[in-house]
């Protein structure tokens, strides 16, 4: 911007207001603005810019400048901060879903067979009680122990215990209809096929893959037909998984996810 026919620009305004202009140049200045009511103007409105400024920096806030407008810094980062909201919520998100899908597909594997010895370190000869909890990890680790929610059975107590290359899980179920004692039991030798019939046992005994199963029920001849075929493929569907290839990333995610939301599974 140029004032009274080019003789002073905007730039040397704000340097005579500054001080900052040779005292020749100075005074030269100083002269012509008594004559010219444009120039001395613009350098009342240079100090005026200078004074706010200064104002505005005692208060604590840097002046900006944009095409002649004033604004404070404080403004500023209070909109940086109400723009960074929804990133960092959506961050946030974005995190807590990943650390679902870890632990579902954390959960959702299978133990190998080679588990199973290490499955039962905690069994004694005389029997250790189990929870929920330790079931759903022998299930992972190979064992049937099988869910009979299904059946109208529900799982009320279960022990655990090992001799030699033997072990041996029983768990008691009771239902409306009755209760029933179902023992599997598997060899801890690798390569081992199922166990022997077990002598001295009252009960019915079956063989289902690498597992021998004894069941005591009090269910009519119907009901225990059924419970018995329940177990059967539940057995089999569990040396399949172990012996199967790694699952597919969707089954096993679908698989962690049936566990996260219940664990005893």
């Amino acid at each position: 911007m140029v004032f009274s026919s080019h003789f002073v620009d905007a730039l040397e305004v704000e340097h005579f207001v500054a001080a900052e202009l040779a005292e020749r140049r100075f005074r030269a200045l100083e002269a012509h603005l008594e004559r010219c009511p444009s120039c001395r103007d613009a350098a009342a409105d240079e100090r005026r810019r200078v004074r706010r400024r200064a104002s505005m920096a005692a208060a604590g806030g840097e002046v900006l400048t944009d095409t002649g407008s004033v604004a404070l810094v404080g403004t500023r980062r209070r909109r940086m901060v109400s723009n960074a909201v929804p990133t960092v919520g959506a961050l946030l998100t974005v995190l807590a879903f990943v650390a679902v899908l870890v632990a579902a597909w954390n959960a959702g594997g299978s133990h190998a067979r080679a588990d199973l010895a290490a499955s039962v370190s905690a069994f004694t000869s005389s029997g250790t009680p189990l929870s929920d909890y330790d079931i759903a990890e022998l299930r992972r680790s190979g064992w049937t122990c099988p869910d009979l929610r299904p059946n109208g059975l529900t799982m009320t107590s279960s022990t655990g215990a090992k001799s030699g290359d033997l072990a041996w899980v029983s768990i008691t179920y009771s239902g409306l209809q009755g209760a029933v004692v179902l023992t599997e039991t598997r060899s801890l030798a690798a390569g081992a096929g199922a166990p022997a019939a077990r002598a001295g046992v009252d009960a019915e005994q079956f063989t289902e893959g690498a597992a021998r199963f004894a069941l005591h029920s009090t269910l009519d001849d119907q009901g225990t037909a059924a419970l018995r075929a329940s177990v059967v493929a539940l057995a089999a569907e569990a040396d399949q998984d172990a012996q199967s290839e790694p699952a597919s990333g969707w089954d096993r995610l679908s698989r962690g996810f049936t566990r996260l939301v219940d664990p005893t599974r």
